[in-house]
């Protein structure tokens, strides 16, 4: 009895003491990401650089060669941070004055798309994208809830989107005590800036991983990620063309490959060449705009869409 006792007592304090670790290994990671944060705001050398680049691309566009709709949709499928591809593609499409009209993604897809919808955040959205990758490869085992909150503050400063104009994919559970039944939702209207940004933390939503629990309660519905029934959450109505970003690795270079399909898991070098790599097939797109291969697909209003199925395939369906 007193053995059975004293074992029982060393793996509590075995726990306890793994416990008391975790907290201050995961405070010490988050103080490590906010300081990262405040220096990348404020002197981000990363964007300076991405900018440099653009503009030396954009001197050798030619004009004359670019054959192009004026307007579109953007559709960006979850991929982790691959999804910052498309963020040079936004760059050059904004240069040249092609109107985006309606934004769609799952998980990362769209909160990434929330930055091209508000593109005063651009900047401070890569500063946060290479303090994560800077803390999480530094702090492995850390938890990201605090980090991922930052996506409530920021869309306080904006405004809320338009009816249709910003669609997100959502996983959602009807009976929370039955993990068989699950459907996709898609929601594109919002009441309020604190709805925008639980939508972008729920389209997100990796259990455990950025919140407690194993649902993410957004307006009394039992939710998770969205990618994980529809992860390209392309527009059915075909009212114009849409760029659809697929985050494949058979469309990046060797450099540039994650290391698993999801894009869990980066590194930090190779973040802002991501974007790089977006500013490059978009112009190639300019030229082109039916090319099928490269990360960014032009589909037009005729086209099946079906065909996207043997590229992205949701998990659970």
């Amino acid at each position: 009895m007193k053995k059975t006792i004293l074992i029982l007592l060393i793996i509590l304090i075995i726990l306890l003491i793994t416990y008391y670790y975790y907290c201050y290994y995961s405070n010490r990671g988050f103080n490590y990401y906010k300081y990262t944060f405040e220096n990348l705001k404020n002197k981000n050398i990363y964007y300076d650089n991405i900018i440099i680049y653009l503009n030396e691309k954009i001197k050798n566009i030619d004009y004359n060669k670019i054959n192009f709709p004026n307007e579109i949709d953007i559709v960006s499928n979850g991929g982790g941070f691959y999804n910052i591809t498309i963020i040079g593609a936004f760059f050059i499409l904004d240069h040249f004055n092609i109107n985006i009209k309606r934004f769609s993604g799952a998980s990362a897809g769209c909160q990434v798309n929330y930055f091209m919808l508000n593109k005063h955040l651009i900047k401070e959205g890569l500063a946060w994208f290479m303090s994560v990758a800077k803390t999480i490869n530094k702090y492995p085992f850390m938890r990201h809830i605090k980090m991922w909150k930052w996506f409530k503050y920021i869309s306080k400063q904006c405004s809320i989107p338009e009816k249709g104009t910003f669609n997100c994919s959502l996983t959602v559970f009807p009976n929370r005590y039955n993990l068989l039944n699950y459907k996709n939702l898609q929601i594109n209207e919002y009441d309020s800036p604190t709805d925008v940004g639980e939508i972008l933390l729920s389209s997100g939503a990796i259990p455990w991983f950025f919140y407690n629990g194993f649902y993410y309660n957004y307006r009394n519905m039992s939710t998770i990620d969205g990618g994980l029934t529809n992860n390209l959450p392309i527009f059915r109505d075909n009212k114009r063309s849409q760029l659809v970003g697929i985050w494949n690795n058979i469309y990046f270079p060797k450099s540039l490959q994650m290391k698993d399909k999801y894009g869990l898991f980066f590194t930090t070098k190779h973040v802002t060449n991501y974007i790089k790599h977006g500013i490059d097939t978009m112009i190639e797109l300019l030229y082109n705009k039916n090319r099928k291969d490269t990360c960014l697909h032009l589909l037009n209003p005729y086209d099946d869409l079906n065909y996207l199925k043997s590229f992205i395939k949701p998990i659970l369906i």
